[in-house]
């Protein structure tokens, strides 16, 4: 029986995020796959996909900050602001010089506004804005703050600029790639993209999609690196069965961060304690698998 937890992909290029689970799911004949997060078509690089039971763990990476590496191209203006677009726009570079470069990027570090790209996974009237712009309808939405903790220039070849980015959730590096443009008085696109991070896992550790073994999968209580308590022997029904705990039902129970883990012989859950009400809350309760 195949455990439940959750996979760290090489996602290569050309291929779309369902492309991504599909082959997981084929490959180890999973009942159940997901993922947390997609990537473009065009980009490459690190994807978490859940499986089983362990899609349940995807949504506590969404606030996960994101790692990029990429590259940026002057010059031309795509109206998907990537190179899958077409070009809608040129515009000389010729005055661009390093300095300048280096102090432009350091302008998108903090909290910055930005606008979705009408080529988006974002939903209007429950369609994504993708699926407007491909019929010729371009929906705006409103910008929206993103935060930039760092975006360091790698290299310089114009018109090309690579370059690494650690950054919020719901940020769009083609849209920074085109307001970084704008910002040198010049335009600019996405060329390249790879995803090396999503919080405290990284691309060097991700398997290989066309070689992801059953052995790949990371069990549903060691995904996160949070701290474990165990349930006292006269508490085991109320844990198994869903309900809030208190404190004192855990051995050595102490309160530093968000969420932890509570464990029995047989269940496994990540928890939040709620400090108002003195209680200790399932997130996500799990029936440990017997192998």
């Amino acid at each position: 029986m195949i455990k439940d937890g959750i996979i760290i992909v090489n996602k290569p290029a050309g291929i779309s995020s369902f492309k991504v689970c599909e082959t997981v799911k084929k490959r180890l004949k999973a009942k159940k796959v997901g993922h947390g997060g997609t990537l473009d078509p065009f980009a490459k690089g690190l994807m978490i996909v859940g499986i089983n039971k362990g899609t349940r763990l995807l949504p506590f990476f969404i606030d996960a900050n994101k790692e990029y590496k990429g590259k940026i191209i002057l010059g031309e203006m795509r109206d998907s602001f990537d190179i899958t677009g077409e070009i809608v726009g040129t515009k000389d570079f010729s005055h661009v010089e390093s300095s300048m470069i280096y102090e432009a990027a350091n302008r998108f570090i903090g909290a910055i506004k930005q606008k979705p790209p009408i080529f988006s996974a974002i939903k209007h009237k429950g369609k994504p804005l993708y699926k407007y712009a491909r019929k010729g309808i371009a929906i705006e939405k409103e910008e929206r703050f993103v935060f930039i903790e760092k975006f360091d220039i790698l290299n310089i070849e114009l018109p090309e600029i690579e370059f690494y980015i650690k950054c919020s959730k719901g940020t769009y590096i083609r849209s920074i790639a085109n307001d970084f443009g704008i910002s040198l008085k010049t335009f600019a696109y996405l060329s390249e993209l790879e995803r090396i991070g999503i919080g405290e896992f990284k691309l060097k550790d991700a398997a290989e999609l066309d070689s992801v073994e059953y052995s790949d999968i990371i069990d549903f209580e060691n995904v996160f690196n949070f701290k474990k308590f165990y349930v006292k022997e006269e508490f085991l029904n109320i844990f198994e069965n869903g309900n809030p705990l208190l404190p004192e039902y855990l051995e050595n129970f102490t309160y530093n961060d968000k969420y932890f883990y509570v464990i029995s012989k047989n269940c496994v859950a990540i928890s939040e304690f709620i400090k108002e009400e003195g209680i200790i809350k399932i997130k996500v309760l799990h029936k440990k698998t017997l192998h």
